[in-house]
């Protein structure tokens, strides 16, 4: 659907997107971590519905580049690869 101009698409699963988006903010916030929103959201809307990343990245007006960047480090949030890490993200969470 393109009307004006305007990147308008339907997203399948986006109370998921929503929920995830949310859990991703508060880790965020926890772990007193900047980043960009737009570029997580893209992030996000690859993870849970059927769009490629370059897609979402082109429907949010960000690069695909960073877009990348930014899910690898989300990816380091959500899943710690230490044993030091893992134990950090434990005492943080309670």
């Amino acid at each position: 659907m393109k009307e004006n101009d305007e990147n308008i698409e339907i997203v399948s699963n986006m109370k998921d997107a929503i929920q995830y988006n949310m859990d991703l903010e508060s880790k965020r916030k926890k772990l007193h971590l900047k980043s960009d929103h737009a570029l997580c959201g893209a992030v996000v809307l690859n993870t849970k519905t059927n769009l490629s990343l370059n897609r979402a990245s082109e429907l949010l007006y960000v690069d695909y580049d960073d877009a990348v960047k930014e899910k690898a480090n989300l990816s380091k949030i959500e899943k710690p690869s230490t044993s030091k890490a893992k134990k950090f993200l434990e005492i943080i969470n309670k």
